[in-house]
């Protein structure tokens, strides 16, 4: 967590989840997409984007986030409310 500079939390509500009961991993993009847009200021697209899942956040979990701009990517991290990692990804994206 120390390597970003903020962290943003991001309560999970029941309607994110799958039939598992976990945060569903089409939700995981768009918050993805969402805070990279939020960091840039306006919407984008994402063209490419690798999730790796370490430990999964259910409702009613708050998961906090954070993003890093790499140049030609950027790395979005979240963290469980234990402080475990949940989740990395790395984006490439376009800007609208």
């Amino acid at each position: 967590m120390e390597e970003f500079s903020k962290l943003i939390e991001i309560p999970v509500t029941y309607s994110m989840e799958d039939v598992n009961q976990h945060m569903n991993n089409a939700q995981y993009a768009a918050l993805v997409q969402d805070l990279i847009a939020l960091e840039v200021g306006h919407p984008v697209k994402l063209n490419n984007l690798d999730i790796s899942f370490s430990s999964a956040v259910a409702s009613p979990q708050t998961l906090k986030v954070g993003v890093i701009n790499q140049g030609d990517s950027w790395k979005v991290a979240g963290f469980n409310p234990e402080g475990r990692l949940s989740f990395v990804a790395k984006a490439q994206c376009v800007l609208w």
